[in-house]
């Protein structure tokens, strides 16, 4: 649900405050407990700055279907990143499908830094048109297109009563 995902922006929002960047939001990596609530996990390849992974910063890591433009582009991970895969996720919760599928990396870099994903309400005309605004918005290809933080999302989420609107689809 919607709620699950305001519960994600939480947790970004508390491992962005860190200096952290987790680079591979996907559904599996996204955890909701028989109680509701909801864990982030692996870490494994978490942007930790001042450390070694300086070098790194050229070099794609995360996974195809959820990495955002710059990552394809190899720049500097920033919470912007993470921000893209949590619309990746919503978009998928939303309709069932992904917002790019490609049958390369190379397509897929492609699709994720150069074309608009279809709008949600185009495969589900139930989808409310604020719950959209904020899905497509996350994925702007610009890191600075899209909303500034996590904690800027769980407030959109929380002002626009999109946690009403219920999502029958797994991760």
């Amino acid at each position: 649900t919607v709620t699950a995902m305001h519960a994600l922006a939480s947790a970004l929002e508390h491992v962005h405050n860190r200096g952290l960047v987790h680079r591979d939001i996907k559904s599996g990596n996204v955890l909701v407990l028989p109680d509701g609530r909801v864990k982030l996990v692996d870490f494994g390849i978490a942007w930790v700055p001042g450390t070694s992974q300086e070098e790194e910063a050229e070099e794609f890591v995360g996974t195809l279907a959820y990495a955002a433009p710059e990552q394809f582009r190899g720049e500097r991970p920033t919470s912007a990143a993470d921000l893209y895969g949590v619309g990746c996720l919503m978009y998928r919760l939303l309709t069932g499908q992904r917002p790019f599928t490609g049958s390369s990396a190379a397509e897929m870099a492609r699709l994720h830094t150069n074309k608009p994903p279809r709008r949600p309400r185009s495969l589900v005309p139930g989808i409310p048109a604020e719950l959209e605004r904020i899905v497509l918005r996350l994925l702007k290809k610009r890191p600075e297109a899209r909303i500034p933080s996590a904690y800027a999302l769980a407030e959109q989420l929380d002002e626009d009563r999109a946690a009403e609107f219920p999502i029958p689809r797994q991760f």
